[in-house]
């Protein structure tokens, strides 16, 4: 992973993040802000927590790749909702802690792989994209 940072001369710079010593580096397959930190849910399901160009910490958020991530502001928090190739959906809150979990295959979907999500505040819904190309809305409180 590559962590840009502008110069002082508005030129931008590139940084190798560092994963450090203990951590094996993998596929990344999305990447968002969250608050002050950066983060990259790769494809062994983990989501990893960037602060400038160093890992800071990791979180087990999925048993399967996660392909896609959105992040939405609440009033003074933000929250973050995933997606893996199982169709598992996890809404997250600004500390990376769990507060919703849903089955997306359930809904009746041909293929279970969800490749592309958004999340509405105010109307609570979740729109997901499957990989099979089909479109479906969940509402985010209780997942129908």
């Amino acid at each position: 992973v590559f962590i840009w940072k502008e110069s002082y001369n508005k030129k931008y710079k590139r940084y190798r993040g560092l994963f450090g010593p203990s951590i094996k580096p993998e596929m990344l397959l999305c990447v968002v802000a969250l608050e002050s930190y950066v983060l990259t849910p790769a494809y062994s399901g983990t989501i990893y927590v960037w602060e400038g160009r160093n890992l800071i910490s990791s979180v087990k958020g999925h048993t399967a790749p996660i392909i896609t991530c959105h992040v939405v502001k609440q009033m003074s928090s933000s929250a973050l909702v995933t997606a893996c190739t199982l169709g598992k959906i996890q809404i997250w809150n600004s500390k990376l802690e769990i507060t919703a979990s849903f089955n997306g295959s359930a809904v009746g979907s041909i293929e279970p792989a969800i490749v592309g999500l958004c999340w509405d505040l105010l109307t609570s819904k979740i729109l997901l994209g499957y990989k099979s190309g089909e479109i479906i809305e969940l509402d985010a409180i209780d997942g129908r």
